[in-house]
């Protein structure tokens, strides 16, 4: 399970995200590159490489995914939030 309790913008490039893992506390920097136009990717920083590895690979985090770019773009988003994933298990 994935919990967001806080996903707030630090700068134009940057944003921070606090929340749990699998019921651990995580809290880490997401920033923003756009290297043409039509091009964004996202880099995570303060997260034990462990850490990452769990995050990216967890089912939730394509869902996370969405989520961040829908913040990015100006959506308004309510947190806390559990993030659920859109994957279909058969």
């Amino acid at each position: 399970m994935l919990l967001i309790n806080d996903l707030r913008k630090l700068s134009e490039s940057e944003f921070e995200c606090t929340g749990a893992l699998e019921g651990d506390s995580i809290a880490f920097k997401i920033s923003v590159e756009q290297s043409e136009p039509l091009l964004r990717s996202m880099s995570l920083s303060g997260l034990s490489g462990a850490d990452i590895l769990r995050l990216t690979n967890a089912l939730e985090y394509r869902s996370f995914a969405k989520l961040f770019w829908s913040v990015v773009d100006g959506e308004a988003v309510a947190f806390p939030l559990i993030v659920e994933s859109d994957w279909i298990v058969k």
